[in-house]
């Protein structure tokens, strides 16, 4: 039987904005649009991967059934007002994500981050959690139900490669990260896209490549240590 989720609070440090703001920072660091439609469904299958790979939610909002999709209503009536414009300020600073955040959010990023919207639409429309929720629905069009984090979990411990862990990455010129991790220089083709980020968030977005480059998890923590102290 599948291990299901333990709903620890202690463990619960983030919310779905502070998600959303590291989506919206690897979009802005690799130049791709990401709209308020997309924006929901990477925090989506965020909260999926962290479920199956880590047993407890990522935050603790709640997605439910709408008809594009799972919406997180909160986040929805936040960013609705952006429409079809992409998104491109973080509403406030990146939290110090823990390497489990990050494990979840980098390999969907990494898998999803390259498509567009109305594919994550598409994609969403075709898993289970989406469309039981949805066929309860009481109007036609309007859907309210919540989608439950336990049949998130069930579903997607079945599909194969939820975060995409295997999925070449797209998202960064790979070089530029790893000399930035080892060299401690921002490259200039960063500055003009990411002069709103520290030294440290644009090292913590790359750790997780740095590691593919076969950096230690202790390299990367005492370079990340060294550039804090630079830029103090």
């Amino acid at each position: 039987m599948a291990k299901l989720y333990r709903m620890d609070e202690a463990l619960v440090k983030i919310t779905i904005f502070d998600v959303a703001n590291y989506f919206i920072s690897l979009a802005n660091l690799s130049s791709i649009f990401i709209t308020h439609l997309k924006i929901q469904k990477l925090c989506y299958y965020a909260q999926a991967a962290h479920l199956v790979n880590y047993y407890n939610p990522l935050f603790n909002e709640e997605f439910q059934a709408w008809k594009h999709g799972p919406v997180c209503p909160d986040m929805y009536n936040y960013y609705k007002s952006y429409g079809f414009t992409p998104i491109t300020s973080i509403s406030m600073p990146l939290p110090e994500f823990d390497d489990s955040h990050i494990d979840s959010m980098r390999s969907v990023w990494d898998k999803y981050g390259s498509l567009d919207a109305k594919e994550l639409e598409r994609i969403t429309h075709l898993d289970a959690p989406w469309k039981d929720a949805w066929s309860s629905r009481i109007s036609n069009d309007v859907g309210q139900e919540v989608i439950s984090l336990q049949s998130m979990q069930v579903f997607y411990q079945k599909k194969d490669n939820i975060g995409g862990a295997n999925m070449p990455n797209t998202a960064f010129k790979m070089d530029s990260c790893i000399s930035m991790i080892t060299g401690g220089k921002i490259p200039a083709t960063f500055k003009d896209r990411a002069d709103a980020f520290t030294p440290e968030q644009l090292a913590i977005h790359c750790s997780s490549l740095a590691s593919k480059k076969g950096l230690s998890r202790e390299k990367i923590r005492a370079r990340m240590a060294e550039i804090r102290r630079q830029n103090a």
